[in-house]
């Protein structure tokens, strides 16, 4: 953050030294000239930028309607901000509260709205499916369970990084199928709230004797495929890349090693390392 504002005060520098020269101190063609350069970089969806021309705008102008612009595109830039994080509900609330500005920043407002509310709603519905496999495994059908959770993990959209922690909460549901574990889901209340969903966290037993075997042949030709779109030849090298830096795998399930994957893909590195393990503790 500190990195950001020192970024959006030099630009303001910038900016205002730009528009002074270029106008010849004229005020009015000062602001006028900040205002389209703000309309321009918001639609673009570089909210950070705009807010910085309108607050140039703001400086030589003596229209309110002008000097609030500059706080409508900073409302657009944290509810951005605030969807990257995963905080959908909050982000979809913030967008919402602009209104007004100019047709650039009415635009703006209604496209991000747009794109925070599928979001939203696909979180809620990939959410969903996870709801509907804890239930089959409690009822003791873990067959259906991992059916739902496979096609669900199938889908290219899970896949992506705005769904990464649903991603997360399905693998290590499949885990615990695969493992014959009770079909529990982490009770991180922050994860499901920040992608939309209350998703539930609710406890089922493992399956009964009867279904026991087939959870055991599910579980071994596991081993061999892919876990959650990592592949068993992904797992064999991450192990093999923290061995090279002595790190001790043994003990860690090819579940552990594909969520160090997973972490190491959305880190933007290649190589696992032990800081992509969850439970690594500096």
């Amino acid at each position: 953050m500190k990195k950001k504002g020192l970024l959006v005060a030099t630009t303001t520098v910038l900016a205002l030294s730009f528009f002074a020269a270029a106008c010849g101190n004229n005020d009015n063609n000062v602001s006028k000239d900040a205002v389209s350069s703000g309309n321009t970089n918001i639609i673009k969806g570089d909210y950070s930028a705009a807010a910085t021309y309108y607050k140039v705008a703001s400086k030589y102008s003596s229209d309110s309607k002008t000097k609030g612009y500059y706080s409508k595109a900073s409302k657009l830039d944290n509810a951005n901000q605030k969807m990257d994080d995963y905080q959908l509900t909050s982000a979809l609330s913030e967008a919402k509260s602009v209104k007004g500005g100019t047709r650039a920043i009415i635009s703006a407002r209604k496209k991000l709205v747009r794109k925070i509310t599928v979001r939203k709603q696909t979180a809620q519905a990939f959410n969903h499916e996870i709801e509907l496999a804890q239930q089959s495994a409690k009822s003791g059908n873990t067959a259906s369970a991992l059916g739902t959770i496979n096609d669900l993990l199938g889908d290219k959209d899970i896949q992506s990084k705005p769904y990464y922690q649903i991603q997360i909460k399905a693998l290590e549901l499949k885990a615990s199928l695969l493992n014959g574990a009770s079909a529990t889901t982490p009770t991180n209340t922050s994860s499901t709230d920040d992608n939309g969903a209350a998703a539930s966290s609710s406890s089922a037993s493992s399956s009964d004797t009867s279904s026991s075997s087939s959870s055991a042949s599910a579980s071994t030709s596991a081993e061999n495929s892919s876990v959650s779109g990592v592949t068993s030849a992904e797992i064999s090298q991450a192990r093999a890349d923290l061995k090279s830096e002595g790190v001790d795998t043994s003990s860690w399930s090819n579940s552990d090693i594909a969520k160090a994957v997973l972490n190491a893909k959305k880190n933007g590195h290649k190589k696992v390392t032990e800081s992509d393990m969850e439970n690594y503790q500096k």
